[in-house]
């Protein structure tokens, strides 16, 4: 038995706790080159997030800034057709007014003609019954000489004036 060696050793040695202390140069191991790879995968999956909430945040604002634009065109609208239904109404009321004033127009022009038709009328009339009242009177005043006595040459066909008529004349003086 004295002859088998110890098999334990003490451990002279002290275990580094990180690998990069002892690398001195860049290892080509595949599993560096997978690590750096991954590394590389991490870091473009990274910056692709990034992109996205970029794009997506530049999508909200433009998207904000389209409804905003969106809202104002549609204010914009509704405040023009507003518009348009005020004039055409104000033109609505204008055209009435003028054709109300058109008929006021046509109705005081009938009523004139009319007027003065009946007045053209009553004159005519008046005329007419002044002109019949006149001849009557002329049968009476200027009664011809043929129905007086056929003895008195000088006025036969003559009017004659006769005294009765003028006897106010007489009576005044």
């Amino acid at each position: 038995m004295a002859l088998t060696k110890r098999k334990t050793k003490a451990k002279t040695r002290v275990k580094r706790t990180t690998r990069a202390k002892t690398r001195t140069k860049h290892s080509t191991k595949k599993g560096t080159m997978h690590s750096k790879l991954m590394q590389k995968l991490r870091q473009a999956k990274l910056a692709e997030k990034r992109a996205i909430k970029q794009i997506t945040a530049l999508l909200r604002k433009h998207k904000s800034t389209l409804l905003k634009m969106r809202k104002a065109l549609s204010t914009k609208l509704a405040q023009k057709t507003k518009q348009a239904q005020k004039l055409r109404l104000q033109m609505q009321k204008k055209h009435m007014q003028a054709i109300r004033k058109l008929k006021k127009e046509q109705a005081k022009a009938l009523a004139k003609v009319t007027a003065t038709s009946k007045t053209k009328a009553k004159t005519k009339a008046k005329s007419r019954t002044k002109a019949k009242t006149k001849t009557k009177a002329k049968s009476r005043v200027g009664a011809t000489r043929k129905t007086h006595k056929a003895g008195h040459r000088k006025t036969a066909g003559k009017k004659v004036i006769h005294l009765r008529h003028y006897r106010h004349i007489r009576k005044a003086a």
